[in-house]
């Protein structure tokens, strides 16, 4: 899925074994809630709870603004590549095997 805009409550609902690239989440909460094996690429969030409960997820040259309050909990298996969060309060709760290249 390449440029795709959405918003509001878990529009990506538990969706697999999928590439986004230029993905946007808007207000909302959740988005890619209960996902797994996801490639997620130029992305840019700005909703609550991206990835909650999300495993086998690559995240690659994306934005987590202030919005994205608690954007990464209870994840397994998520590798990061020049991210940036500008506001990482509340990230990483109870995750497992997160690791991270050139975030910020």
């Amino acid at each position: 899925m390449t440029d795709w805009e959405q918003e509001g409550e878990r529009p990506l609902f538990a969706r697999h074994d999928t590439v986004l690239d230029g993905l946007r989440i808007g207000p909302g909460e959740s988005a890619l809630k209960h996902g797994r094996t996801l490639r997620v690429r130029n992305a840019d969030f700005g909703g609550k709870y991206p990835f909650w409960h999300c495993d086998d997820v690559t995240v690659e040259t994306s934005l987590f603004r202030p919005a994205a309050l608690a954007a990464i909990w209870y994840s397994e298996r998520m590798t990061m590549r020049d991210c940036a969060f500008t506001d990482a309060a509340e990230t990483l709760w109870n995750c497992e095997d997160v690791p991270s290249r050139k975030t910020r």
